[in-house]
């Protein structure tokens, strides 16, 4: 994914302070390892791409550039503090799609849909971990 994109979508969520109430603080991370580094905290990685040539291309050189994001939600459901449950981490995802799902949210972006959702226990973490992946478009100039 084009890296500009990639960091427009991270601040877009880092920068949201609803998003930052639910976290308890700007938890929004690009993806490093198998677990984050701060729990709750969301991670964002790209799963995959594909790309098409527009109409005019040899002469426009435009090309339309499809990415699948997945948005990782971690949450430790040992603890006493929010957020600790498996609702929080449902308000969370929706506060997600809030976001990324209003008009222009992210600058150069459209298209936003949520392709899959899934929930799973983590003990490495000693809770749940919600992957949610969606796919977007945005237009690439090649030189």
């Amino acid at each position: 994914m084009n890296p500009t994109v990639f960091s427009a979508v991270l601040g877009t969520l880092r920068d949201n302070a609803d998003l930052q109430a639910l976290l308890g603080g700007p938890y929004v991370y690009r993806a490093y390892g198998v677990t984050p580094a701060h729990i709750p905290s969301i991670t964002l990685l790209e799963n995959n791409e594909s790309s098409k040539l527009r109409a005019g291309y040899n002469s426009f050189r435009n090309r339309d550039s499809s990415p699948t994001l997945q948005v990782d939600i971690w949450i430790n459901t040992d603890k006493e503090d929010s957020p600790c449950t498996g609702e929080d981490a449902d308000m969370i995802a929706e506060k997600i799609d809030e976001i990324l799902f209003a008009p222009d949210a992210v600058a150069g972006t459209y298209g936003w849909t949520r392709n899959s959702r899934s929930t799973q226990n983590d003990t490495d973490i000693g809770g749940i971990h919600i992957a949610i992946r969606y796919l977007f478009g945005y237009v690439v100039t090649d030189t």
